[in-house]
C-alpha cells in the first residue's frame, strides 16, 4: 500500500510506459474497498495540472476515495507538456494530436489501470467514475462508450462526444456541466479560434448530451429541476435500469472548470465562475449512482 498523497506511476501498454497521478487519501487502510474517480485532463494540460484545477484531491481526502489522473501522450516525452509546443491530446476523433496522427488507443491504457488498480488497493469496483475536462471530457465518453461496464456514471465538462460507434452496450448515467459564455465549446456550436490560431467547426452541446440521454433510453424531452443564481439543471430520464443525464448550465461561464482556478488566461477561456462547484456537484451525482 501506497502512503497518502499524491504518488507519480508508470503502467506499461504495448510498447510505451504510460503515466499517471495516483492520490490516496489518508484514511484507506483498513481495507475497506474506496470509490475510484478517473479525472481526465484537458487539451494541452497534464495529471498535475488536472489535480490543480478540479481539486478533486482534497475532495478525496474529505470524502474517502481514491483518484488516478491518467496523462495523455504528447509528441516529445522528454520536453515538458506546453499548449502549443508540446501538447498532450487525447485519442478522442478530433484529429487533433500525437495520439491521434499515431494512431494511440488511449482506451487501452484506460482498461489496463481499471485492470491494475484494484487488485493494488482497496477499490469497489460497483463505485468507479470518471471525470474529465474538455479534451479530457471527450475522453470521458470514449471510456464509457468501449467499457461501460466497468463505470457507474460519468461527468464530462466542456467536451463533445466526437465518436458515435460503438454504443455503449449498457446504460451509464451521466452529469455534464458547460458555460453558456465558453468561446471553445460554444452552448450552440459554430466556428471557433483554437489557441493556436486555427478555425474550425464546433456542434452544439446539445448534440453530444442528447446523443447519451437516447443511448441509455431517455424521453428525448428533459424537464428543468432548477434555474435561479445563473445556474440552470436539466433532467433526462429515468432511462434503462433506472439511469439519467442531469446537464447544468452556468450563465457568464467560460471554457473553465466551475469553481476551479485560472489555468488559461481569460482571453483564451472567457471568464471563470464560482457560481457553481462543480467537483463538489459530481461528487454528489457520483455518490447517488
Amino acid at each position: 500500500m501506497l502512503n497518502p498523497g499524491d504518488h507519480v506511476l508508470g503502467i506499461p501498454v504495448g510498447s510505451r510506459n504510460r503515466q499517471y497521478l495516483l492520490h490516496v487519501p489518508p484514511t484507506c487502510n483498513d481495507d475497506s474497498p474506496l470509490p475510484l474517480v478517473f479525472v481526465f485532463h484537458g487539451g494541452g494540460g497534464t495529471a498535475k495540472i488536472a489535480a490543480f484545477a478540479t481539486g478533486f484531491s482534497q475532495k478525496a481526502d474529505r470524502e474517502r476515495f481514491f483518484v488516478v489522473y491518467p496523462e495523455a501522450l504528447r509528441p516529445d516525452p522528454n520536453r515538458p507538456v506546453t499548449l502549443l509546443r508540446n501538447p498532450a491530446f487525447w485519442n478522442v476523433g478530433t484529429g487533433i494530436g500525437y495520439a491521434q496522427r499515431e494512431n494511440v488507443d488511449d482506451v487501452v491504457f484506460i482498461r489496463a489501470l481499471l485492470d491494475e488498480l484494484p487488485q493494488r488497493f482497496a477499490v469497489d469496483s460497483r463505485r468507479i467514475y470518471a471525470a474529465g475536462f474538455s479534451n479530457g471530457a471527450s475522453m470521458v465518453f470514449q471510456a464509457a462508450m468501449e467499457l461501460p461496464e466497468r463505470f457507474a456514471a460519468i461527468a464530462p465538462v466542456s467536451g463533445h462526444l466526437w465518436r458515435r460507434q460503438p454504443r455503449p452496450t449498457c446504460p451509464i448515467s451521466m452529469i455534464y456541466i458547460v458555460g453558456n459564455a465558453d468561446p471553445l465549446n460554444p452552448l450552440d456550436g459554430g466556428m471557433v479560434e483554437l489557441p493556436w490560431g486555427e478555425l474550425e467547426r464546433r456542434p452544439p452541446i446539445a448534440d453530444s448530451v442528447e446523443t447519451w440521454a437516447t443511448w441509455i433510453g431517455c424521453a428525448p424531452r428533459p424537464c428543468v429541476i432548477s434555474d435561479r443564481d445563473g445556474v440552470q439543471h436539466v433532467r433526462y430520464g429515468p432511462g434503462e435500469q433506472g439511469a439519467e443525464v442531469v446537464f447544468i448550465m452556468i450563465a457568464d461561464a467560460g471554457h473553465v472548470w466551475p469553481g476551479g482556478p485560472e489555468v488559461l488566461a481569460e482571453r483564451i477561456t472567457g471568464k471563470r465562475t464560482d457560481k457553481l462547484n462543480a467537483t463538489d456537484v459530481i461528487w454528489d451525482f457520483f455518490q447517488q449512482h
